[in-house]
C-alpha cells in the first residue's frame, strides 16, 4: 500500500483543487434571452384618384394648388380651355422654385437638365389624361408644374403639387416584464420589407410580476443611452413610445418608426435601468447571432491527469490485493522477519 500510496494522494490534490473550482466539467450555454419577432402588414390600398385640372388664356391653371398623398396614383385629366396651346409640366426636383425672370430659352434649359415628372401639350378646347405615381415619401414634398408655351409662365401659369407622407404599413410588437427587472424577450426583431415609412408600430408590454415598469423607447436608431444620462438624453430628445405597464397588467402604445436601424428601450423606474432593464428594438437589422459560451475552467488534459494518477494507485492497490506485499521483503536467514 506504501506503493499505490503516492499515486492516490497524487489524484486526490489535483481533484481537491478541482473541488474548489465553480465549474470542473466544461457546460456551454446561450448568452441572452429568446428573441421576439414583430408581424408587418401593408395598409388597406387607396383606390386611384383623378384630378381635373384647367388651362385658360389668362394664361393660368385652376387649381393652382394639389395636394396628393404619398405613393398615390394619380391621373390628371387636363383640360385646355383657351384658344392657345399650353403644357402641363411637372419639375422632378421637390423644391425647386423656379424664377419668373428666367427666359423660355432658360426654363428650357432647366427641364433639359433636372427632367420632368409630367410634361404634356394640349390643344385649344381639347382634353388630355396622363398617369402619374406619386413618389413614396416620409417627409413632405413639393414640386411645381408650369407651362413651357414662352411667356407663359412669365406671365403667372404655374403651380404646385405638394406630397404628404402616409403611412407605410402596420406592425405589431409584444415584450413582457418580470420583477426579475427584464425585458423579455429584451431582442425584438421587425421586418418591414415591402413597405415604405413610415410604420404604425403597436406595442403591446404584458406585466409577469407585481412591480410597475415602462417601455420606452428611443426616438434615435444607433443611440446607446445609459443610467447616469437618460434623463438628460430623454429631455432633450422626447422619446418615440413610453408605455407605463401596471402591476400584473398590460400597457399598450402606437409610434412611426420612419427609418431602420437598431433602437434601445428601458424602464424608466427608479433603478430598473441601473439594474440591467433594458433591451433593443431591431428595425430591418438582423439580430446579432447567439453567442455561445463556454463556462470551463478546468482542461480535459487536466481531469484526465487526475484520475489516471487515481487508476495507477487503484492498480498497485489490486495488485497488492492479489500478490501480498508489494514488493516482496527481503529474506532473512535466520527465519524471522
Amino acid at each position: 500500500m506504501r506503493a499505490a500510496a503516492p499515486w492516490f494522494v497524487a489524484g486526490l490534490i489535483v481533484l481537491t483543487a478541482l473541488w474548489a473550482a465553480p465549474v470542473a466539467i466544461p457546460v456551454s450555454f446561450h448568452a441572452g434571452v429568446p428573441v421576439g419577432y414583430g408581424h408587418a402588414s401593408p395598409p388597406i390600398a387607396t383606390p386611384p384618384k383623378t384630378i381635373r385640372v384647367n388651362m385658360t388664356d389668362a394664361p393660368a391653371f385652376a387649381p393652382s394648388r394639389i395636394a396628393v398623398d404619398s405613393g398615390a396614383n394619380i391621373t390628371f385629366q387636363l383640360a385646355n380651355l383657351g384658344a392657345y396651346p399650353h403644357t402641363f409640366t411637372m419639375a422632378r426636383q421637390s423644391g425647386a422654385v423656379l424664377s419668373p425672370s428666367w427666359t423660355p430659352t432658360q426654363l428650357d434649359h432647366y427641364f433639359a437638365v433636372n427632367g420632368s415628372f409630367v410634361n404634356v401639350s394640349v390643344a385649344p378646347g381639347r382634353l388630355s389624361n396622363v398617369s402619374w405615381s406619386v413618389p413614396v415619401t416620409a417627409v413632405p414634398l413639393s414640386f411645381e408644374f408650369v407651362s413651357v408655351v414662352p411667356y407663359q409662365f412669365q406671365s403667372g401659369m404655374s403651380g404646385l403639387v405638394t406630397v404628404t407622407p402616409t403611412i407605410g404599413g402596420n406592425a405589431t410588437v409584444s415584450d413582457n416584464t418580470t420583477d426579475a427587472l427584464s425585458f423579455v424577450p429584451n431582442a425584438i426583431e421587425l421586418n418591414t420589407s415591402g413597405l415604405h415609412f413610415p410604420v404604425n408600430v403597436t406595442i403591446s408590454v404584458q406585466n409577469l410580476g407585481a412591480l410597475v415598469h415602462t417601455w420606452t423607447l428611443v426616438p434615435q436608431p444607433g443611440v446607446n443611452i445609459t443610467p447616469q444620462n437618460f434623463s438628460n438624453y430623454f429631455a432633450v430628445h422626447p422619446a418615440l413610445a413610453n408605455v407605463q405597464v401596471p402591476s400584473s397588467g398590460q400597457g399598450t402604445g402606437n409610434f412611426l418608426v420612419a427609418q431602420s436601424g437598431v433602437y434601445e428601450f428601458i424602464c424608466e423606474e427608479p433603478g430598473h435601468f441601473q439594474s440591467g432593464m433594458f433591451g433593443f428594438l431591431y428595425v430591418n437589422v438582423p439580430v446579432p447571432p447567439t453567442v455561445t459560451v463556454s463556462t470551463a475552467i478546468v482542461s480535459a488534459w487536466i481531469l484526465a491527469v487526475a484520475f489516471g494518477l487515481i487508476g495507477i494507485g487503484v492498480v498497485l492497490a489490486a495488485i497488492v490485493g492479489f500478490t501480498g506485499r508489494f514488493p516482496k521483503p527481503p529474506e532473512n536467514e535466520d527465519g524471522h522477519y
